[in-house]
């Protein structure tokens, strides 16, 4: 598995692989002898075809063993991704296509997988193992109702999973494999001497319970903060409640306050009054005893009101009439 297919097709020219190394060098089997770098770009407009791209990456002395449009799913539409496949081992970071400068990146290839048995590899139509369950990792079909577990690394996602640490270890070996043109066995030896590789066996094993352990804290947590989001909103309704009342307070404490000054006002006026009717009274009486020593013989009657049918108070227009002496009350009568 550690070559490249045997044939591949370089712009209708027909290119040797490695196993065929007994051949000339020459353009038509270059690839044999220098090997591939696979490069993606995903700004091509759709208005390039694929052989003005091969022209002209021709003329930057790219040599390419094909060049592929990618199409949107579903149909036959091309869309700006194109993968590159160049003869030899380059590092590249732009290309020039027409006037235009394009920037590359190296294409990562992904791990071939047994979509039956989960394992990597061969695919599904040479595998002749039994149905593994991709949610859990058992031997039955993927309808499980068992919490979902990668039996690789015992975390929680699916065997599938493109995050899993063995689905990354093995894309390494894949690129490795590619990039620098060794064998599968070469490239698993070198990434298992890798520290990362060492710290994900050992971490696969008690990785499940601590994952666990996290779980359980992590929904303990958000039952807490459910919670507490529940007491923040009474609180915050209760507050509301409280800042309406306190305008409410506000307004009552400014109308008693003026209420207040209107009944200090009302008190002061009912004082002077009182005391006006007391002057008032103090003058009447003092008024029927100069009468009665004038003339013992004179009686007074209040007389009614005509108009308000009232008996007015005695006398009470004599408070506008300043004192008079006897004499001079006599001398008025006669």
């Amino acid at each position: 598995m550690g070559v490249r297919p045997l044939i591949l097709l370089l712009c209708g020219v027909m290119v040797c692989s490695k196993k065929d190394s007994t051949q000339l060098c020459d353009e038509t089997n270059m690839a044999s002898c220098y090997g591939f770098s696979v490069y993606i770009d995903r700004d091509i407009d759709t208005d390039y075809s694929l052989e003005e791209i091969i022209r002209d990456l021709k003329t930057q002395d790219i040599l390419v063993s094909k060049v592929v449009r990618f199409k949107r799913k579903g149909s036959s539409d091309p869309i700006l991704i194109i993968l590159i496949d160049e003869i030899g081992n380059t590092n590249r970071i732009v290309i020039k296509i027409g006037r235009v400068i394009f920037k590359v990146n190296k294409f990562i290839e992904n791990p071939k997988v047994c979509f039956k048995y989960l394992r990597f590899g061969p695919t599904q139509l040479r595998c002749g193992k039994a149905k593994r369950c991709s949610n859990y990792g058992a031997l039955h079909e993927d309808n499980c109702l068992n919490p979902t577990k990668c039996f690789r690394c015992s975390e929680a996602h699916h065997a599938l999973n493109h995050k899993c640490r063995f689905y990354i270890i093995e894309k390494q070996i894949i690129n490795l494999v590619r990039d620098q043109d060794i064998s599968f066995f070469e490239a698993r030896k070198r990434v298992a001497m890798q520290p990362s590789y060492a710290a994900s066996a050992s971490a696969a094993a008690s990785s499940s319970g601590e994952l666990s352990s996290v779980k359980s804290q992590f929904e303990v947590l958000n039952t807490a903060i459910l919670k507490l989001t529940d007491q923040v909103s009474a609180l915050l309704l209760r507050f509301n409640q409280v800042e309406n009342l306190r305008e409410v307070n506000q307004k009552c404490i400014v109308r008693c306050a003026e209420i207040q000054d209107q009944l200090l006002n009302q008190v002061q006026e009912n004082k002077h009054i009182k005391e006006l009717t007391e002057s008032q009274r103090s003058h009447i009486e003092f008024l029927q005893k100069q009468i009665s020593l004038a003339d013992p013989d004179l009686q007074l009657y209040p007389r009614p009101s005509p108009e308000l049918r009232l008996v007015p108070p005695s006398l009470v227009s004599f408070s506008e009439v300043g004192e008079l002496s006897s004499t001079d009350f006599c001398s008025g009568i006669g």
